[in-house]
């Protein structure tokens, strides 16, 4: 029952209760105890001076329960702050004092976590040679997942507006509603399972809680389950004999473990890395993680197929690991040590968005701006760099080497030939006019 001395836009609860956010009209957000006794002004990262002075305006405020883990500095994001100049920050509480910044390039009208906190949908207006309503999905960590854009309503007037107004989520987080002007859409959500096949198994897994990941080794021939349960999952891939889990180390901040596993869930083989995997692939011989901007290659496996970490004959055991900047050309001196390996401090400007390998030889890495490295294992090298028509968001190479798939951030299938000639005398191959719609993931048979 208290009146306050600045108008309202929003007003949040912590998921806990114990405080209540308010948010002005001009962009500030102000905290409040559960009792209404203010405690102090959120600080705003993701603008800049000019934007401040402007008093650019909220769009949304939106507050996911993750279990209030307020002293975890490695807690998953939770509450959204975004404004409507298209600038958002995500912060695992309203103190958070290192929140991840997200330009949206969006005019922004709302933004929603789903039920699980897994993605965030922010929705209003791209400007582009037009205004296009779209939305925008995002992960708790801030990487770009896929841009949906809305076809403009057939009952459209010329008055109606131009932009993704609202937008809510279904119970199990699958699909969600958008509100266009006087039309209402449905949108079907497909979440990125992790899961992978090696050996004539299936892993896969699923969110025990919050914090715990159930995986299941499936023996698809004798219908045998060997399940393990794993905290701070970040990613499954497999390939050959084996496959690799991706974790977050629990005893210390910015350490990741990738864990090589056999058939029946079973430890093989461990590195600690502090290179975020954020994107992950695998070969018979080959684990490769990316961050953002750092590429680092593991050879777990020679053609000699025996581990090499594996000692035998009394001989000592070898290290095969690399690491390097995207914008560096990797040679002798890329050796891996995670207690000397320094990583980049200021951000990449044309950040790493996706990565695969195929067993011929060749990994490649692809770029927001559409630009792919294509490099050579055992012996790391930069053949050449491709340039695509798009923003990629998952590639898949065939078995020789000579094709890749691509799915842009747009969700459509692209293929790109390498032994076609470009118009271009520095790139090599060509981006066919091959176009799929509405693709959520790829695999090449093992003939092509």
């Amino acid at each position: 029952g208290q009146d306050l001395t600045h108008e309202l836009a929003f007003v949040e609860w912590a998921p806990d209760g114990r405080s209540i956010l308010f948010g002005t009209p001009e962009g500030k957000v102000r905290i409040y105890d559960n009792t209404g006794n203010p405690i102090n002004e959120m600080q705003v990262h993701c603008l800049d001076e000019m934007q401040k002075n402007m008093n650019s305006p909220l769009a949304a405020l939106h507050w996911h329960d993750n279990d209030n883990a307020y002293n975890d500095r490695t807690a998953t994001p939770a509450l959204c702050v975004a404004y409507n100049c298209g600038m958002l920050q995500l912060m695992r509480h309203e103190n958070d004092d290192d929140p991840i910044i997200v330009n949206s390039d969006l005019n922004i009208m709302g933004a929603r976590w789903n039920p699980g906190g897994t993605i965030l949908a922010v929705c209003g207006t791209a400007f582009l040679e037009r205004e296009i309503p779209c939305v925008k999905f995002y992960t708790p960590h801030g990487q770009h997942m896929r841009t949906l854009t809305i076809p403009p309503p057939a009952n459209a007037k010329g008055n109606a507006p131009n932009t993704v107004t609202a937008i809510s989520w279904d119970g199990d987080g699958l699909r969600a509603a958008l509100a266009v002007g006087a039309s209402i859409y449905f949108a079907n959500v497909k979440p990125d399972y992790k899961w992978g096949y090696f050996s004539n198994t299936l892993v896969y897994a699923f969110e025990k809680d919050k914090k715990e990941h159930c995986v299941v080794f499936w023996d698809t021939v004798t219908d045998e389950k060997y399940t393990k349960y794993v905290k701070g999952l970040l990613g499954i891939q497999a390939s050959g004999d084996y496959c690799v889990l991706a974790v977050r180390a629990e005893e210390a901040d910015d350490q990741y473990i990738l864990i090589l596993c056999n058939s029946i869930g079973s430890p093989v083989d461990s590195k600690y890395i502090n290179i975020e995997p954020t994107f992950l692939t695998m070969s018979k011989t080959h684990v490769i993680a990316c961050s953002t901007e750092s590429i680092y290659v593991w050879t777990y496996r020679t053609q000699s197929t025996k581990l090499t970490t594996f000692e035998s004959q009394g001989k000592r055991k070898i290290s095969r690991e690399m690491a390097f900047h995207i914008n560096e050309i990797p040679g002798a001196n890329s050796g891996y040590n995670k207690d000397t390996y320094q990583k980049p401090t200021d951000p990449v400007r044309d950040p790493i968005c996706c990565v695969t390998v195929c067993d011929h030889g060749i990994f490649i890495v692809g770029r927001v701006s559409g630009i792919v490295h294509r490099y050579t294992i055992p012996r790391i090298e930069l053949e050449t760099k491709m340039k695509l028509r798009c923003r990629p968001q998952m590639l898949a190479l065939n078995l020789d080497a000579t094709k890749f798939l691509i799915i842009d951030i747009n969700g459509i299938l692209s293929l790109y030939d390498m032994e076609l000639k470009s118009g271009s005398s520095a790139l090599q191959g060509a981006h066919t006019d091959f176009e799929k719609k509405d693709v959520w993931d790829i695999k090449w048979s093992q003939d092509n």
